[in-house]
């Protein structure tokens, strides 16, 4: 297939009214626009794309898009696209996904800050580590973080490398083992809310206590298909202080469970989370799976911290106890008002009496 520029893939995609004779070439679809008015969403892909084309024409056509999908391409130099971005104030996400950029060092030194950019995806690029800590510090308001299929092996993030806007960051299909590795995420993003770390190859989690310190705003991960293997390291899940929303399916741990065993065993381990893989846990769900947790490991000389380390109540017990607290509070700050309104009328009634007293004499 012929190599397309940048500019030639947009004019005809969104601009150009005639249809497309060579067979070979790259078949794209969207509604087409009169003159350079061009949608705030480009999506190029699988186009062959190396250069950009002519610069003063690409800022021109460009100047008002906000995201921009160049994935499936096969841009090598940066420098193109750090041109483009030049001139895209707006640009909001940016998909690089399926160009080779392994061979990158830098970026360029002339780089601009890229304060408008929230959604940054490099996956299956192989970019280096050390390039995607210089693309974090040129966008400071960077949110989302794709670094999916890059073959990393660690998570090379130092304590200096502090990047407190990213609030999401996926690493799936990368072959991490050791939780050391993850760590590193939640020291560098302080702000992480989401972690999605599908099909890697988690072994066991770290201690309790790095948890809590390194993942302080966390209520989404995702950890299917890796190899946790101990039905510890899902307790040590309970570690973290605002775990909500969780993935973990596929796990080596299952093997000897029905899938029904699996969701009870998981829900009665985790008293705290409120969407397990996918499926949101109601009230009498949970119920049921922390009386079927007590059951199980009721006679059992060995238990789990979640069985050892505070006794359970079912939720409809905890509901109705709290309840029959704020009843109880309830009634006895009223019984306070009425003694308290009673002593009042008492003591009207004695001052009422004295001053008939003292008028009749």
């Amino acid at each position: 297939m012929t190599m397309t520029t940048l500019e030639e893939a947009i004019r005809q995609k969104y601009l150009y009214e005639d249809e497309v004779e060579d067979p070979e070439a790259c078949i794209i679809f969207a509604p087409r626009r009169h003159g350079d008015n061009l949608p705030s969403t480009i999506v190029i892909n699988n186009c062959t794309i190396e250069k950009l084309g002519n610069w003063h024409r690409i800022r021109d056509l460009c100047s008002g898009i906000r995201e921009l999908d160049l994935a499936q391409n096969q841009i090598l130099d940066l420098k193109e696209v750090f041109c483009l971005l030049k001139g895209t104030s707006r640009l909001t996400f940016l998909n690089l996904s399926c160009n080779d950029l392994s061979h990158l060092k830098s970026v360029p030194d002339d780089l601009a800050c890229l304060s408008s950019l929230r959604r940054l995806v490099l996956n299956s690029t192989y970019i280096a580590w050390d390039v995607v800590k210089e693309f974090l510090h040129k966008m400071p308001h960077l949110e989302e973080l794709y670094l999916c299929l890059n073959n990393y092996l660690k998570v090379e993030l130092h304590p200096c490398d502090v990047f407190s806007n990213v609030k999401l960051v996926h690493l799936s299909g990368n072959p991490i083992a050791s939780w050391d590795e993850v760590m590193k995420i939640g020291r560098s993003f302080p702000s992480l809310e989401a972690l999605i770390m599908v099909d890697c190859e988690i072994e066991s989690l770290a201690y309790e206590k790095s948890i809590v310190k390194m993942f302080t705003h966390l209520s989404t991960l995702n950890l299917n298909n890796n190899k946790l293997s101990k039905w510890d390291d899902i307790d040590k899940l309970t570690a973290f202080p605002v775990l909500q929303d969780i993935r973990v399916l596929g796990l080596p741990l299952y093997d000897d469970f029905t899938e029904h065993e699996r969701r009870q065993l998981l829900i009665g381990r985790l008293p705290n989370v409120v969407r397990l893989n996918g499926s949101h846990i109601s009230d009498n769900e949970r119920e049921d799976a922390e009386r079927a947790f007590i059951r199980r490991y009721m006679d059992k000389e060995v238990k789990p911290q979640r069985h050892t380390r505070r006794p359970f109540i079912p939720l409809r017990s905890r509901v109705r106890c709290c309840r029959t607290q704020r009843q109880t509070r309830a009634r006895a700050a009223m019984t306070t008002k009425i003694e308290a309104l009673r002593e009042t009328m008492i003591l009207k009634s004695i001052i009422k009496m004295f001053s008939s007293s003292s008028s009749s004499s």
